[in-house]
């Protein structure tokens, strides 16, 4: 079961993400499918917690488009210009190992096409702040789990996105 915070009028936008009934079955309702999500209503603000299977994965990926909900709207109201929408950092490694810490870092800014002086400005910020200094010509075999995980931390700040 996934916890969740009713906004007040205070706190509640116009933007963000509106997600109304979103419900996820694995396997089917009508097969005795595991539900992996549900209750997650309107205007209601999200701490994902909870022990694991209750579904705190399953609501990242749908959020991330890369699962479908069962039921349920998601709407994205965030105008996020030329940048992309979401990325997210997957809890195995999920760094490219034929590429150097810089090129991981770089891949997003890359297939967006931004000026190589600007890309390599906003790949070296990001190594520093996150303690790879030194290791931007390494080959992720090289370094270990930490760091490989920081180094996918890096690609999905350093492209900027919205979510």
């Amino acid at each position: 079961m996934l916890w969740a915070v009713t906004n007040t009028p205070e706190t509640s936008a116009h933007s963000g993400i509106s997600v109304q009934n979103l419900r996820k079955i694995f396997g089917g309702a009508d097969k005795g499918g595991v539900e992996a999500l549900a209750g997650v209503k309107q205007n209601e603000f999200l701490c994902i917690v909870g022990p694991s299977g209750c579904g705190k994965t399953t609501l990242l990926r749908i959020l991330a488009g890369l699962e479908s909900a069962t039921e349920g709207k998601l709407v994205f109201n965030i105008d996020h210009g030329n940048r992309p929408l979401q990325s997210m950092v997957f809890q195995g490694q999920g760094v490219f190992p034929w590429m150097t810490v810089l090129d991981n870092v770089t891949f997003g800014l890359t297939t967006r096409r931004i000026p190589s002086a600007e890309r390599l400005g906003i790949a070296h910020n990001y190594i520093k702040r996150l303690g790879l200094t030194g290791f931007a010509d390494t080959s992720p075999r090289e370094l270990s789990g930490g760091m490989r995980q920081r180094v996918n931390l890096g690609r999905a700040f350093a492209n900027d996105p919205a979510i």
